[in-house]
């Protein structure tokens, strides 16, 4: 799988690799992750998760996901768009090589019906998902992680090790941990691991919890209008990234720091 950094395309290649078979682990670095990967003190609006900043067990585990360089280890991180400055840290910092690396925000804007229709498709056909507790998942984390020490990691590592099925994560800031510890285990079987992340929250929660979901934004889903007016209203926000990216200087600082990873 080889990414271009193009949200329609990098989406497009990543249903293919799933498609031929292709074994890999994606998760995504947003601003909820830079708060812990920089140890400040970080509130995530409409969730209530609150990191308190410092040289914490949580953020030593982020920064080891981070690092991590594993083969077919694959990152998203904050786009130029919607968050410039969390981009050039990102960029500026990056472990792996561009061809692995697209957005955290892959899974939203212009690409949120298709992703959405895509992870309940991989569920129907086998996928396991691990998300937040009491919402019908097939293996549960609590739904507000504040620290590693406060849960017991054990249990849900090994399930991912026993059940040798391709996984799924909504499991917000610990599924960057989850995703990690499962890639570089020893015995891991290595099936393919995607931090999903919101594209599902429709499902989990019953209601909109991103900005990208609200319906004053993107109508109920009732009738086609509403459908083809979440996607101009979408298309719109995945261009606008697009276009600002091409012109972002850092972009280009991003090419040369990482192609040769």
């Amino acid at each position: 799988m080889k990414f271009t950094q193009g949200f329609a395309a990098d989406f497009a290649e990543m249903q293919r690799a799933v498609a031929a078979g292709e074994r890999f682990a994606f998760t995504r670095f947003n601003t909820g992750e830079f708060g812990v990967l920089r140890g400040r003190l970080t509130h995530a609006r409409g969730s209530g998760w609150v990191y308190p900043g410092g040289d914490t067990e949580y953020h030593r585990c982020m920064k080891a996901a981070w690092a991590c360089r594993f083969p077919n280890w694959y990152v998203g991180i904050a786009c130029p768009c919607c968050n410039p400055p969390e981009f050039k840290w990102y960029s500026q910092n990056m472990n792996v090589m561009r061809q692995r690396t697209t957005f955290a925000t892959l899974f939203m804007g212009a690409n949120w019906p298709a992703s959405r229709e895509w992870a309940l498709d991989l569920r129907k056909k086998g996928w396991l998902l691990i998300g937040p507790a009491g919402k019908g998942v097939d293996i549960e984390v609590p739904e507000n992680v504040f620290e590693p020490q406060e849960w017991d990691y054990e249990p849900v590592l090994n399930a991912m090790l026993r059940l040798d099925h391709p996984f799924l994560l909504a499991a917000g800031i610990a599924a960057k941990i989850l995703a990690w510890r499962y890639w570089t285990h020893p015995a891991s079987p290595k099936q393919t691991v995607i931090d999903i992340g919101s594209a599902l929250d429709m499902e989990l929660w019953g209601r909109a919890t991103r900005v990208y979901l609200q319906p004053k934004i993107i109508g109920k889903l009732t009738d086609n209008a509403d459908k083809a007016r979440q996607k101009r209203v979408n298309s719109i926000v995945g261009r606008t990234c697009v276009w600002k990216l091409a012109k972002q200087p850092v972009h280009r600082q991003y090419g040369a720091n990482h192609d040769k990873a």
